[in-house]
Formats: structure tokens, C-alpha cells, sequence
């Protein structure tokens, strides 16, 4: 085979295929994910995750952060005087660490939809949807992430991550 035949045969075996990849999903695809989406309610589960999030903040109780890792307040707690405001920040942060912004999310979900299944299954679910126990299902669905989201615990290394970065960056600055 020449150089040429060969330089061909990659492109057609290699790279042409990359290329139809990297195109993605036809416009019909992506109209039927972006369908589906909306049959699903991906915008109101997305909502909601935040919505859980805040929840969780609004829960969570700051005089025990206080009494478990006192510099994370900067030393204040709840007898002090700046107590009321340095709480307020705090809670504040953390709400503020729940905002997402959902179009990209949604773009993104709709986008996946459409690479990942075919128009045919798109159809056969966005037809599922539209039926009694596709709405049933859907209203479980939001029910459930719901639940599943109070209900996540954070690991030990989460609640420990910003002591344990706190330590080794002391550690990194002192030697």
C-alpha cells in the first residue's frame, strides 16, 4: 500500500469517525432529548436538588460546628457578643455554596439524552410520560430525589476536609 492509500485508510478508519462524533447529535436528536427533558421535569428535579440544598443549610446547626472546630468561626461561639453575625455568614456561605446556575445544567442533560439514546427511544419514553403511570412516575421520581437528598450524609472526610486542608497548608507554610 502506498503512503497515500495508507494516509487515506487512517483517516477513513481513524479520524473520519472522531469527526462524526464530534459533531454530535443531529438537530432532530437534540429536539427529541431536549423533549424529553422537559417530559421528565429536569428543570423542577434540578430546582429541587437546590431547593434540598438550602434546606439542609437552613438545618444545620452552627453552635455544634462551633463546639467541634471553634477556628472554623474564628474562635467565636455562642455566648459572644458577634455570635449572631458571624453565624448569619456563615449559613450565608454555605446557601450561597447551593446556587447553580440550571441552563447549562439543562442544556447539558438534554444534550446527553440525545447522544445516549435513540430518537426511537426518546419517542417511547416521552410517550411514557404523557401516560397516567408516566405522570405517576415522575411525581415518584421528584418525591424520591427529594428523599434521597435530605437523607445524604456527609463522609468523614467531608466534615473533616477544610480542618485537614487548614493543617497541611499550616504544615506547608511553616516548613
Amino acid at each position: 500500500m502506498t503512503s497515500v492509500g495508507a494516509r487515506i485508510l487512517v483517516f477513513v478508519i481513524v479520524l473520519f469517525p472522531a469527526l462524526a462524533v464530534a459533531q454530535g447529535p443531529s438537530s432532530t436528536a437534540l429536539e427529541r432529548g431536549d423533549a424529553l427533558m422537559r417530559a421528565m421535569e429536569y428543570r423542577e428535579a434540578f430546582d429541587d436538588s437546590l431547593a434540598v440544598c438550602r434546606e439542609k443549610v437552613s438545618a444545620e446547626d452552627v453552635a455544634v460546628l462551633a463546639a467541634e472546630s471553634p477556628d472554623t468561626l474564628g474562635g467565636v461561639t455562642p455566648g459572644d457578643e458577634e455570635w449572631p453575625t458571624v453565624r448569619n455568614l456563615y449559613l450565608d456561605m454555605l446557601t450561597k455554596g447551593c446556587a447553580y446556575s440550571r441552563e447549562p445544567a439543562v442544556e447539558a442533560f438534554s444534550r446527553a439524552l440525545a447522544a445516549s439514546l435513540s430518537e426511537e427511544d426518546m419517542d417511547a419514553l416521552i410517550a411514557f410520560y404523557a401516560t397516567g403511570l408516566g405522570e405517576r412516575f415522575r411525581r415518584a421520581s421528584h418525591a424520591a430525589n427529594r428523599a434521597g437528598g435530605l437523607a445524604a450524609q456527609p463522609l468523614p472526610e467531608a466534615e473533616s476536609a477544610y480542618e485537614d486542608y487548614a493543617a497541611a497548608l499550616g504544615a506547608l507554610v511553616a516548613s
